[in-house]
């Protein structure tokens, strides 16, 4: 009795260290595990920000962590940390994101003591004393997870057991200890443990079996001693076929002095973790891998086998083929491309692409180039401008306001012409990565354009001087100051004079278009003029085809005897000639054209509207381009040069103004144009 009293508290004692080792190894076994089978690639992706939180790799690493507490029915929290400048940050844990104690990504561990930080330290694994935080009182199982290159502690894993639930287990089992007095005691509880390893084990091993991965253990000699079915899934062997067989059986001759290499490493205690490589399946073809090698010890703690988790990255490794293919494609079209491309991204403004053609044309050196400092490239080009804080200004803007395109053109101070589009750099995802912009030379269209702006006008002008020397000897035949002609003769003097007068227009109208592109003698000369009889005077000369087509013509109720503006009187009545001619040109017979005005704080409209033909919508948005006629304006009246809306347009902006029309096919059309309001406060209508 005396030696059951002596040793049966030393029973006790030892059967709650035994309890505790047990608990330690087990949850060691369970971290170790768990830190072997995360994706490192997923984990290099976390930086420990909020944004993580909608990353692949966030949600693949809480996945895992999740199943983590499926393991052990005592883990509570699982969860991932790292160090940044001195202080510890949550990257990952098990907590769903609507429970009250989940951490996101970002979150700072306030509550790190000197054991959370060791493992940053001495690279150690360590089972922490009982502590307490905002969540509870923990013993916490420590593992860091290191750089398979440099060796790094780049995070840790953590799993917390409740301190209640962790000594618990220690005290049931100090108890049964004290029954081990008695042999049939001892007996039973040996049986106990017996059990529970066993079935600790079938557990793990149900998890091992249901992965998707392929999960193998082979011998420091490389000899296959497991193999699960998702070995079975990826390389086509069934583990009848492999289970003794050199672990060769499976990986490429060229290959097989990596695995000698990685075997060397396991057998020196050290983790291999997410290597790529490829492997052999059984019918001969070949899967690309992603594997981690991970040392499994005896009680004696020393390397008596080797764990291998392989994932097929093969869909991975063809996806990223294709992107490398497009990448290339896109290069080398952008090479090879006439405009100068030049790609900056919004927030650095550090240049990502930079063709050959943009340093040709703007003679950028390569040094420059090659700092990818989009501000020194601004600097470089706004040199080479005539008006370059206009550029710039232009630039800032755009900058500002990364939703927006333009295209625009600039002069260069050596008389080059470039054509500049700029537009934001939208992914498939949406999201705005930056901003294009496009830069072609057009001094060659520029000069051809000149060249054409000036044939024209000299063509005009020497054709101008014989028609009308034509219409005043028609004009003079068809008078009374000479003999009278026969009728069939005075029939062909009209027909003359009609032809004569089209011919003067068109002559007139090229003139006009060529003072407008090259902005010669298409001086605006402002004066106060009377709007109400510039229109009377336009009604006058349309006052003929008017009644031909027996169109009413009338300008809206209550208008003002009179409307002063300071305007080019001529030009403007220009404008009223060709709007009210197209109105009653394009009207049916009996048809009506309203005149009218109406008054703004800061400018006048006025409005020609018909009821006539309309413009078919599918060619509304060429309307103000020189030389076009709608289709269905060309069946009711074949002459017309399409050039008085353009001209129209031009006279109307020169003066400040704008011109827009609205019109339906069948139902008749509004033109409308605005004139800046600087003397009267009289309205039309």
């Amino acid at each position: 009795m005396a030696a059951l009293i002596v040793l049966g508290p030393f029973y006790v004692w030892c059967s709650w260290e035994s309890a505790i080792a047990d608990s330690s190894r087990r949850a060691l076994l369970i971290g170790n595990t768990a830190a072997t089978a995360l994706n490192n690639e997923m984990l290099k992706q976390l930086r420990g920000v909020s944004e993580d939180e909608d990353t692949v790799a966030y949600n693949s690493v809480k996945t895992g962590l999740m199943a983590l507490t499926n393991t052990d029915e005592r883990i509570r929290f699982v969860y991932l940390y790292t160090r940044r400048d001195g202080k510890i940050y949550f990257l990952a844990d098990s907590e769903p994101t609507t429970s009250e104690d989940y951490s996101p990504p970002g979150q700072e561990y306030t509550e790190a003591d000197y054991e959370t930080v060791q493992p940053f330290e001495d690279g150690r694994e360590r089972i922490t004393k009982p502590a307490a935080d905002r969540w509870g009182t923990w013993v916490s199982i420590l593992v860091p997870m290191k750089d398979e290159d440099t060796g790094e502690v780049r995070a840790v894993l953590g799993i917390d057991y409740p301190a209640d639930i962790w000594n618990s287990v220690a005290r049931a089992q100090a108890v049964s200890a004290g029954r081990l007095v008695v042999a049939v005691g001892l007996l039973l509880y040996s049986l106990f443990l017996i059990q529970k390893k066993t079935a600790e084990r079938e557990k793990l091993a149900d998890i091992v079996e249901s992965s998707d991965d392929a999960i193998l253990t082979k011998d420091i000699h490389g000899i296959i001693q497991s193999w699960n079915g998702g070995a079975e899934k990826i390389y086509g062997y069934t583990a009848k076929e492999v289970i003794g067989q050199s672990v060769n059986i499976i990986v490429p001759k060229e290959l097989q002095k990596e695995v000698t290499n990685v075997l060397a490493k396991v057998k020196k205690g050290l983790a291999v973790q997410h290597y790529e490589t490829v492997r052999l399946k059984k019918d001969g073809g070949r899967v690309d891998m992603s594997l981690s090698a991970s040392p499994i010890k005896n009680d004696a703690g020393k390397v008596s086998a080797v764990s291998v988790i392989g994932r097929d990255i093969t869909a991975r490794k063809r996806a990223e083929e294709q992107l490398a293919f497009r990448e290339a494609l896109l290069a080398a079209e952008a090479e090879s491309s006439i405009d100068g491309i030049l790609v900056v991204d919004n927030e650095s403004r550090r240049t990502l692409l930079v063709n050959k053609r943009f340093g040709e044309i703007w003679k950028v050196p390569q040094q420059i180039i090659d700092t990818k400092d989009d501000k020194k490239m601004l600097e470089y080009v706004a040199a080479q401008l005539k008006d370059p804080k206009a550029f710039g200004n232009k630039v800032e803007y755009l900058y500002k306001h990364p939703k927006e395109t333009n295209r625009d053109q600039v002069e260069l101070v050596d008389g080059r012409f470039l054509d500049r589009y700029s537009a934001p750099l939208i992914g498939v995802d949406k999201k705005n990565y930056g901003r294009i912009w496009f830069f072609r030379d057009i001094t060659r269209e520029k000069q051809i354009d000149t060249m054409k702006s000036e044939f024209v006008s000299v063509a005009s002008h020497q054709l101008k001087t014989p028609l009308a020397g034509i219409k005043w000897i028609t004009e003079l035949l068809l008078g009374d100051k000479i003999e009278k002609p026969s009728e069939k003769q005075i029939e062909y003097l009209n027909d003359i004079q009609s032809s004569n007068n089209r011919m003067l227009k068109l002559v007139n109208d090229l003139l006009d278009v060529s003072h407008i592109e090259t902005g010669r003698k298409f001086e605006i000369v402002k004066q106060p003029t009377d709007i109400a009889e510039l229109v009377g005077m336009a009604l006058k000369n349309n006052q003929q085809l008017a009644k031909d087509k027996q169109v009413t013509v009338t300008i809206c109720k209550g208008a003002e005897p009179k409307l002063s503006l300071n305007v080019d009187s001529d030009k403007i009545r220009q404008v009223f000639e060709n709007l009210i001619n197209n109105a009653i040109k394009y009207s049916k017979e009996g048809g009506q054209v309203e005149i009218g005005c109406q008054h703004g704080k800061k400018e006048i409209t006025l409005s020609v509207k018909d009821n006539g033909i309309g413009i078919p919508q599918s060619q509304q948005n060429r309307v103000f381009e020189k030389f076009f006629r709608a289709d269905n304006a060309l069946t009711q009246a074949t002459d017309g040069t399409g050039l008085g809306l353009y001209i129209a347009k031009a006279i109307v902006e020169a003066h400040g103004g704008k011109m827009w029309f609205e019109s339906e096919e069948n139902k008749g059309t509004t033109f409308f144009f605005s004139l800046p309001n600087g003397s009267t406060d009289r309205q039309l209508s």
